[in-house]
């Protein structure tokens, strides 16, 4: 077993503020007048507005918004392109545990679709950005959990990504970025050495703090290719999990 401890020098990454609209129950977004520059934001799960993410997805409008994923577990996945900026929050249940998204089964062949459960890329260029905050993944173990192609990049905040074929992978594309804080990987991998935790491909940088992966199934905890990386008080561990059920 080896365990990495890394403390850098923290950078700043800067965001700026958030804003939200809502959307009734027919499925169209309100926009005050005094605040038409606001993202929208659906819900989605028991008790939301809509029980399937592509609906959810479908109701911002191909520009952008905040899906709210209500506490529960949901065989679902999610695919987006060229839809702006997009936010994935959990809401937590009343004893703190994350929504949690598997990814659903093929009922041809009894095995988890491949892909990834959630899944952002760009076709022309546009510098889109995912955020995924306070869910739970797992199950894609023919895919990803998070996947990533887009020239914006990837911001990841209190999440538990585990038992994929791939925790998370982003592509080879120069300028985009990723953020990973408070979050766990565990598990994610095939046996093979090509498939880890987490895979950073070129992007411009990486920044992961107050972070596990750990148990890894092959793969690395971490593996990166990006020009600049920070590590911060996090804790990567190549220990090797327990063959997987399936």
């Amino acid at each position: 077993m080896k365990r990495f401890f890394a403390t850098l020098v923290a950078g700043l990454l800067l965001a700026g503020p958030s804003t939200a609209q809502t959307v009734d129950d027919s499925g169209q977004v309100c926009v005050p007048a005094s605040e038409s520059v606001q993202a929208p934001v659906v819900t989605y799960g028991d008790g939301g507005q809509f029980q399937l993410l592509k609906d959810a997805l479908g109701a911002l409008g191909g520009t952008g918004g905040v899906i709210e994923v209500l506490p529960g577990v949901y065989k679902d996945s999610i695919w987006t392109r060229d839809q702006g900026d997009i936010t994935l929050r959990g809401i937590r249940d009343s004893e703190g545990r994350r929504p949690h998204l598997i990814m659903p089964i093929n009922p041809d062949t009894g095995r988890a679709y491949g892909g990834a459960v959630v899944f952002l890329t760009t076709l022309h260029q546009e510098a889109n950005t995912l955020t995924v905050e306070d869910l739970e993944i797992s199950g894609a173990t023919a895919g990803d959990g998070i996947a990533v192609g887009t020239f914006g990049g990837l911001i990841l905040r209190r999440v538990y990504v585990h038992d994929n074929r791939q925790g998370v992978h982003t592509s080879n594309i120069p300028g985009s970025f990723v953020e990973i804080t408070d979050s766990e990987f565990a598990r994610n991998g095939d046996g093979g050495n090509t498939v880890h935790n987490i895979y950073i491909g070129r992007s411009d940088r990486l920044v992961v703090r107050n972070t596990q992966s750990h148990s890894s199934w092959g793969g690395h905890a971490l593996k990166s290719i990006a020009r600049y990386n920070e590590i911060v008080d996090s804790v990567l561990e190549t220990t090797r999990a327990a063959d997987p059920e399936c």
